[in-house]
């Protein structure tokens, strides 16, 4: 725990835990601190299709708004 502590610091407020790469490991530099909803957007789901915008590739097209501070509509016009 102490490790962790060092590594990663005390919870902030509203946050949890999350694996930027949920195939990798607890290492540090694999894991941040996330609200709910952004952890749910990095979620594998069978039916996401990556998209790249602005040659940026993003795993879906609500991460790619949400990312861009955008709504589905208004980045992809659907």
């Amino acid at each position: 725990f102490n490790n962790f502590l060092a590594d990663m610091g005390e919870v902030p407020e509203g946050l949890t835990l999350e694996r930027i790469d949920g195939s990798k490991g607890y290492a540090p530099e694999n894991c941040c601190w996330a609200t709910n909803h952004e952890q749910a957007l990095n979620r594998k789901h069978p039916r996401w299709v990556p998209v790249t915008v602005d040659g940026v590739e993003y795993p879906s097209r609500s991460r790619a708004a949400t990312a861009l501070g955008k709504t589905t509509y208004e980045l992809f016009g659907t």
